[in-house]
Order: C-alpha cells, then sequence, then structure tokens
C-alpha cells in the first residue's frame, strides 16, 4: 500500500479502503470472470490462430489496436461503473465524512483504474508480442491503450451515478440498466472516435501499411468522402475527440451533483 502515498489524501483512504474490503467479496471476484475469460479467448483466436497478421507488422498493429481496448471496456462494467452504487448503505457514511463529491469520483477512479490498466496493458502486450506488433509501434499501443483506460474509467465511474441502486443485492447490479448501458455506449464511442484519431494521423502523417493503404483507395474511389483523408477530417475527427471529452467531464460534473443531492433511503 506504499503506492498510495502520492495520491492525496482523500481519495487515498478511499482506495486503500476498496482495495482493503473488494478482494474479500466473492460476489464482487466472481465478476471479474467474465471480462477476464473474454479476454483469453481473443489472445487464443488473435494471437495463436491469427497467422496470416504475423506476417504483416502493419495489418498486427492495427488488429491489436481493435483487440486490445476490449480488455478494459469489459473490465470497467465490473470494477469502475458499480464502484460508487456498491458502496450501499455504507454510503452513507462515506457522504458524512468532510470530502466533496469529487473527491469521492476521484477515489473511485483511483480504485479501478491501476488493475484496469495493469490487466489491460499484460493482455495488450501479450496480444502484441503473439502477433508480431513491431517494438515502436508497441509502445504507441500501449500508450494508446493507456489512455482509452483512463477515459473508460473516467466515464464509467459518473454513468455509475446516473441510476443507482444502492440497496441491489449484487454488485452488477448497483449501477441499474441504465447507468450500465450508459457506460458502455460511451467508451464504444470513446473507442471508435480514438481508433479513427490514430487512423488519420497515421495516414496524413504518409504511414499506415496496406490495410490504411486499402481503406484510402475505397475512401477516394468516393469523391464525397476523400476530404476525410485530408486535414479537414482530422479536423473534424479532432473536434469530435473534444466533445467526447467534454462529455466525459459533463457527466462527472453531473455525477458530483447526484452525489451531492443525495439523500439517505434514496435509490
Amino acid at each position: 500500500m506504499r503506492l498510495l502515498r502520492w495520491l492525496p489524501w482523500p481519495a487515498r483512504v478511499i482506495v486503500y479502503k476498496d482495495w482493503t474490503m473488494l478482494p474479500r467479496d466473492l460476489r464482487w471476484l466472481s465478476g471479474l470472470v467474465m471480462p477476464l475469460l473474454v479476454a483469453v479467448f481473443y489472445i487464443y483466436n488473435f494471437g495463436f490462430r491469427e497467422q496470416a497478421a504475423q506476417n504483416q507488422p502493419e495489418m498486427a498493429f492495427w488488429l491489436a489496436v481493435a483487440i486490445t481496448p476490449l480488455v478494459p471496456f469489459f473490465l470497467v462494467s465490473a470494477l469502475a461503473t458499480p464502484s460508487i452504487p456498491t458502496e450501499g448503505r455504507n454510503f452513507e457514511l462515506l457522504r458524512a465524512a468532510p470530502i466533496s463529491p469529487h473527491d469521492v469520483l476521484w477515489g473511485k477512479f483511483w480504485t479501478s483504474f491501476p488493475p484496469i490498466l495493469a490487466l489491460g496493458e499484460v493482455i495488450g502486450l501479450l496480444i502484441a508480442l503473439l502477433m508480431g506488433v513491431p517494438a515502436g509501434s508497441l509502445l504507441l499501443l500501449l500508450g494508446f491503450n493507456a489512455l482509452l483506460v483512463a477515459l473508460f474509467v473516467a466515464w464509467s465511474v459518473a454513468a455509475g451515478m446516473l441510476t443507482p441502486d444502492f440497496e441491489a443485492e449484487h454488485p452488477r447490479r448497483a449501477a441499474g440498466t441504465g447507468g450500465v448501458y450508459a457506460s458502455m455506449l460511451g467508451c464504444l464511442l470513446i473507442w471508435a472516435a480514438a481508433v479513427c484519431t490514430l487512423a488519420l494521423v497515421v495516414l496524413n502523417l504518409g504511414g499506415g501499411g496496406e490495410l490504411l493503404h486499402m481503406v484510402r483507395q475505397i475512401l477516394m474511389a468516393r469523391a464525397s468522402w476523400s476530404w476525410l483523408l485530408g486535414p479537414a477530417g482530422l479536423v473534424v475527427i479532432l473536434a469530435v475527440d473534444m466533445l467526447l471529452v467534454g462529455g466525459v467531464a459533463w457527466l462527472w460534473r453531473f455525477a458530483a451533483q447526484r452525489i451531492e443531492a443525495w439523500q439517505p433511503g434514496a435509490g
């Protein structure tokens, strides 16, 4: 727990409490089984069985870009989204403590971010090595994955306060249907925008390999889409990225307001 010393005081206390208690909760641990099984499935299918990509390093990189976010995508549903509602009746004690709603959100962020990042990076590294991703591209892949994990966790922690159920018997139901679907939809949009941004940046720099060259030919064949490959397309996707980051900030603020307005016996 010495690693927690660099965190500010309120977040450090919340993270210490969660990391001490949650590993003892069998219901919480059972929620991690499915994401890990999905990860093993994709490692097997795209690592051990996918031979074509190993002969084309650029193809392997883009396949890895598409696969590795699946691990944090599923893990945030088990860890980040229900992180606040799973407090249950203890949430009243948490609100009575001298900490702000933003402290609660940051505490839950740091509870979920390190384990999801660690699992995502380890599994992503295994996938990349099995598929033959070049060393230089490997660093880009891991950095890309870390950025997605941070955005996934931030969005999902806040989404968990959309329809919280503090009386739920199982942690997976604590965020409510609305919170779970909002978390998944937001992460999918962030994921898609991030991949498109990375692809457009690489295309505008003149790289991308055979896969992006094929995409370029398809888009150039239609005059109405060809502008997507130039600076205008890059500006549009960057604008979309800014809107999504703004959406994360807005949802974070909304969740803080929900925490502030929460009353004992509500939700």
